[in-house]
């Protein structure tokens, strides 16, 4: 599987290429033809671009001095970040024009050095949302974890939706707010069924609380004697092929 991007990308130690539409390889930078002449003048061509800007910003409150006076310089310059930000940003850009305008073999390289990037980012997001889909990943989370991926869910699908303090919740790990009223929920991230017991007490808390549903997320099923407690009550089991339906909803799969 794919790293994420940024451990795959900063532990390739500037192997970088790409080729054809399916296959990825490496290349060192000599093997691309990068040479310590090019690098040098990658950095001489950093360095003008720096120099442009910083002219162009002190150039910037020169005329705002000579237009405006002192005092309104002054104030201006307590907000350089403004046009500060913006020269940050135009020397990036301008660096890479001139890169390609006096170096360019350096700069078909970090061209397919951003090739790379985009292409594992899209690698990595694909991968991670099949794992999404699967039962194997649902199963593998702690019961925090199961908890917060349950409120993902619920706010993908419009609820409102928050976990509860770890006291005084009585028994309830995620509270939802919907046009039908207010729904109590209880996460059990358990590799087996659960019983009755836990069906019961979600019953007692929706009845204690005035809540006007309950509903019982589970990774492991119930048992039928769930199933058959909660006939005429107003609980819903929501159990794993459900969860994974609605992963496969919210991502539009």
């Amino acid at each position: 599987m794919v790293k994420s991007p940024s451990d795959s990308l900063d532990n390739l130690a500037q192997k970088f290429y790409v080729e054809g539409a399916d296959n990825i390889r490496y290349q060192t930078r000599a093997e691309f033809g990068i040479t310590d002449d090019h690098e040098r003048q990658v950095r001489h061509v950093n360095v003008l671009s720096g120099f442009i800007c910083f002219g162009l910003f002190v150039g910037f409150y020169y005329v705002i001095w000579k237009l405006w006076g002192g005092e309104n310089a002054i104030f201006f310059l307590f907000f350089f970040f403004i046009p500060a930000g913006f020269l940050g940003v135009f020397h990036g850009q301008l660096s890479l024009w001139l890169t390609k305008y006096f170096v360019s073999k350096s700069y078909e390289y970090h061209e397919c050095k951003r090739k790379i990037k985009r292409r594992l980012a899209a690698e990595y997001e694909k991968q991670r949302r099949a794992v999404m889909r699967s039962a194997k990943y649902w199963q593998g989370l702690n019961g925090h974890v199961f908890e917060s991926e349950v409120v993902r869910l619920l706010k993908g699908h419009g609820y409102q939706a928050e976990i509860t303090k770890a006291s005084g919740d009585g028994g309830i790990d995620i509270i939802v707010t919907d046009r039908t009223g207010r729904i109590a929920i209880q996460c059990k991230r358990h590799n087996k069924p659960v019983g009755p017991a836990v069906a019961r007490e979600l019953y007692g808390v929706v009845k204690a609380g005035k809540f006007d549903k309950g509903m019982l997320f589970v990774t492991g099923g119930v048992t039928k004697g769930v199933h058959k407690f909660i006939e005429g009550k107003h609980i819903e089991i929501v159990d794993l092929p459900v969860i994974i339906q609605m992963e496969k909803e919210l991502q539009g799969s």
